[in-house]
Parts: structure tokens; sequence; C-alpha cells
């Protein structure tokens, strides 16, 4: 992982789901479902900007270039798994190492 990276992205991919975050504050920036970006930093998802894109790589696309607009133009990523946990149904963790 580089220490330079300046966003973060989480990956879901059960779920066609990314989160961006902003690497030196933690604050979400945006979310992808599926086609669909979710564009800004309200809690309130009423508050957001969304857009509908004609498929997923399209929309993630979208995603890195909301990155690249709040970095001025030069973002750098990481990129999480966030699926790396396996929970059973009550929620309580049983691993979270990778194979």
């Amino acid at each position: 992982m580089s220490n330079h990276a300046s966003h973060i992205i989480v990956s879901y991919p059960s779920k066609k789901t990314d989160l961006l975050y902003r690497a030196s504050d933690g604050c979400g920036l945006g979310c992808r479902m599926e086609c669909r970006i979710f564009d800004g930093e309200d809690p309130n998802p009423a508050l957001l900007k969304t857009r509908n894109y004609i498929d997923e790589s399209y929309a993630l696309g979208a995603l890195r270039e909301i990155a690249h607009r709040d970095a001025g133009g030069s973002a750098s990523f990481v990129e999480r798994d966030g699926e790396t946990a396996l929970v059973r149904p009550n929620g309580s963790v049983i691993s979270t190492a990778r194979n």
C-alpha cells in the first residue's frame, strides 16, 4: 500500500458497491452502487448529487473522477477489499484472514 495515496476506494463486489474516501481525513466523498454514483460529502443521501451510467465500469471511472476533482487533478489510490471478514449471520466476525 502506498503511503502517498490521496484517496481510498473500498470495494464490496458482492454488493456491486465501491466507497470513496479522502485518505488525509477519512471523509466519504462518493459511492458507486451498480451503475449509479452518489457524489458529495453530506451524510444525507437526499442531498447528494446522483448520476446514472451505462455500465459499472463507467460508474467506477466517474467515482475516480470525483477523487481527481477533490485532489486538484492528480489523485492516487489505495484499493481495499471491504469483504475480507467472514461474518456469521448474528454479526460476529469469524476471521479476517485472506486466502
